[in-house]
């Protein structure tokens, strides 16, 4: 119960914690709670990262931040990696462009075409927001991804984005 406490609050005590401490005490806990072995406490971990990632500067996302995002979107459950799904663009918007063009689109680009029909949903569901924080040259890259989501067999993901109808 502690573990899940403190994942689900580390977004609220950042807020208020002085970034020094947030540097030095909470990354840990939340690089800890990222790997823990209960999926339920590495997905509270996972929604965590939008709100550390508000606070934290570009160059500290992408030192501390980026290899949580990575490591939970390659996450054997698929709870975690919807967590991330749900939450990417939001997440990705506090990197910058170039963090987002160069590493975060190939994992964006990984969700789209995950396993799990629910993981692949939300992201079909956030593309039109994810392409605005990308750099217009780098859309291409995820081209692939949407043409084969608009010949999915299933017609709950191919309806799950404007975007994707019209491929």
């Amino acid at each position: 119960m502690l573990q899940r406490v403190t994942a689900t609050k580390i977004s609220h005590m950042c807020k208020v914690y002085e970034k020094e401490y947030i540097l030095t005490d909470l990354i840990g806990i939340l690089k800890h709670r990222s790997t823990d072995e209960q999926d339920q406490i590495r997905v509270l971990a996972t929604e965590s990262f939008k709100e550390v990632a508000k606070i934290l500067t570009r160059d500290e996302n992408k030192t501390y931040i980026m290899p949580l995002i990575i490591q939970a979107a390659e996450d054997k459950s698929w709870r975690v990696r919807l967590c991330l799904s749900k939450n990417f663009t939001e997440i990705a918007s506090n990197f910058g462009k170039e963090v987002t063009d160069m590493s975060l689109i190939q994992t964006y680009g990984n969700l789209l075409k995950d396993s799990e029909v629910d993981v692949k949903i939300e992201a079909v569901k956030s593309l039109s927001n994810f392409i605005k924080i990308v750099a217009p040259e780098k859309v291409g890259y995820l081209l692939p991804q949407v043409t084969s989501l608009g010949k999915d067999h299933l017609g709950i993901v191919r309806g799950s984005s404007p975007l994707i109808q019209r491929v």
